[in-house]
């Protein structure tokens, strides 16, 4: 959903998207370096040359940690975090490839002709986690000399990658970002959290759905832990944020265009509408049904709360069974949402 750069963010895709990491090189040269909602941790330097504590931070919503300057902050447009003041910004994303197919991509034959190369590739083995594959490269991004680190694990169903940028004529950061590359864990026991990244919270106690998903400021919890469920139970809820400015007069178009964009089902008729307050903020409220693919009835409830003219919050919420108990649950819980 949610980039502009390598990977587009836009206000109406949530979750996110992805590009294989071979089509991340060719997008990058047209683009500045922002978080983008692709995938993968980009760690991108403008300058600074006084040393800072670190600390381990959790990747909100999956098991990988790494050691971060204690000025980095959760990033609310990406899964990481950032230091606006000092340019650089820590982001981790899923690529829904195997690992071996990943990999495969970062010859260095592959890699040149993206005009990047690849000088070379380590494999990094850590207690109770899968192998890991750093790599250095050098790049020219707006004409000047990068080198560039990528850590990737995973299995044969997703890769996490983790990226660093540096300036070439930075020695000093390069070994620092080196190190922090090498500090990154995978803890098969880490609780997948992704509140506290967030800038809301939401009451699931009384649901029974699974943590599904984190993306640039939301996530997603389903009734099968996967979003669009490939369950017979479709049950999810999804919530987000947008990060775009909009016209106040458009309040009501916005929210019915993130109704007809939700990747449910091909058509969605509408069949109640209401306006909405809820922790203050007002709103619309849309309920509404159409066949999935599949050919499957899909019930839809919808709310979009309006905080001023540059952001509002989205809570999506989808059920094919036991639909009246459901839309009570879903009215109920998203009554539920409130801001930090």
């Amino acid at each position: 959903m949610f980039y502009q750069g390598i990977l587009v963010q836009t206000d109406r895709d949530f979750p996110s998207f992805h590009l294989h990491p071979q089509h991340y090189f060719c997008r990058m040269k047209l683009t500045q370096l922002r978080p983008v909602f692709l995938a993968i941790l980009a760690f991108i330097v403008a300058s600074t040359s006084q040393a800072q504590k670190t600390s381990r931070k959790q990747f909100p919503g999956t098991k990988i940690s790494m050691m971060v300057p204690d000025s980095f902050k959760y990033a609310v447009r990406f899964n990481g975090f950032e230091s606006p003041k000092q340019g650089l910004s820590f982001m981790l994303s899923d690529i829904h490839m195997g690992i071996e197919h990943n990999v495969n991509g970062f010859t260095a034959e592959k890699l040149k002709i993206q005009s990047v190369d690849l000088i070379n590739k380590e494999e990094i083995k850590k207690p109770d986690a899968p192998v890991g594959y750093l790599y250095t490269m050098k790049l020219k991004l707006r004409k000047e000399p990068y080198v560039k680190f990528v850590y990737m694990m995973g299995d044969s169903s997703h890769t996490n990658m983790i990226s660093g940028f540096v300036p070439e004529a930075d020695s000093s950061l390069i070994t620092g970002i080196k190190e922090l590359m090498h500090s990154i864990l995978y803890d098969p026991n880490a609780i997948e959290n992704p509140w506290d990244a967030l800038e809301f919270t939401i009451d699931l106690s009384q649901t029974d759905l699974k943590f599904t998903k984190f993306g640039a400021g939301g996530t997603v919890y389903s009734k099968d832990g996967t979003y669009p469920s490939k369950g017979i139970d479709h049950t999810a809820i999804l919530v987000g944020t947008s990060i775009r400015s909009f016209s106040p007069h458009a309040r009501r178009d916005i929210a019915l265009r993130r109704l007809h964009t939700l990747p449910l089902a091909d058509t969605l008729i509408v069949s109640k509408e209401d306006s909405v307050v809820i922790d203050g903020l007002p709103g619309y409220e849309f309920t509404a049904s159409g066949l999935t693919k599949e050919k499957v009835n899909e019930t839809v409830y919808l709310v979009v709360l309006f905080e001023n003219d540059q952001k509002y919050y989205i809570l999506a919420c989808n059920t094919n069974v036991n639909i009246d108990k459901n839309l009570a649950l879903f009215r109920k819980v998203v009554r539920t949402f409130k801001r930090k």
